[in-house]
């Protein structure tokens, strides 16, 4: 199918642009590893589903507008655009997201604050004799959680019994 300039452009200008986006998309991969660490696996495979969605959804972009033909000025746009992001929008926009994160960060913590504050007061009413009783029986609940250990071994050893006849009995 040919194409005319004025299509070709605005085939490119959307590549471009496609190009960009890929790399705002990486960026919040990256901002997404910086906030949770990874193994060197996890990076691996991120990676390796980062690119495999783009390249289907330029694909599938080019299916739509170019009639899935593939052309040398297509590649060229999407890796000039993924550069232009590297070259001049990757540090702003790496620090823009850096300090929304840290801005939601603290409202998280605000509103953790907030919420616990009222569990702290009564705490603090009756902290004292909670703390007061629990001593004063302390030997006593030692007690009743070691028996109740000791019990939960012997069920679970009861149980693994039958389980094993069950399965005899099956043979």
């Amino acid at each position: 199918m040919i194409l005319s300039i004025d299509e070709q452009a605005r085939i490119f200008m959307y590549v471009f642009a496609a190009g960009i986006a890929a790399g705002l998309f990486y960026d919040i991969i990256e901002l997404l590893r910086n906030c949770i660490k990874h193994s060197k696996a996890a990076v691996c495979a991120e990676d390796i589903l980062y690119w495999t969605v783009v390249i289907v959804l330029l694909f599938l972009f080019m299916l739509k507008k170019n009639s899935a033909e593939i052309r040398f000025f297509n590649i060229i746009g999407f890796f000039a655009g993924m550069l232009f992001h590297n070259l001049l929008l990757e540090k702003p926009v790496i620090k823009i997201m850096t300090v929304l994160v840290n801005v939601i960060r603290m409202l998280i913590r605000l509103l953790f604050e907030i919420v616990m504050t009222p569990f702290r007061l009564v705490w603090l009413i009756i902290g004292e004799p909670v703390k007061y009783l629990y001593n004063l029986g302390g030997g006593y609940f030692k007690k009743v959680l070691h028996l109740s250990r000791v019990y939960a071994k012997i069920r679970k050893r009861r149980f693994a019994d039958q389980m094993r006849f069950i399965r005899r009995r099956k043979e």
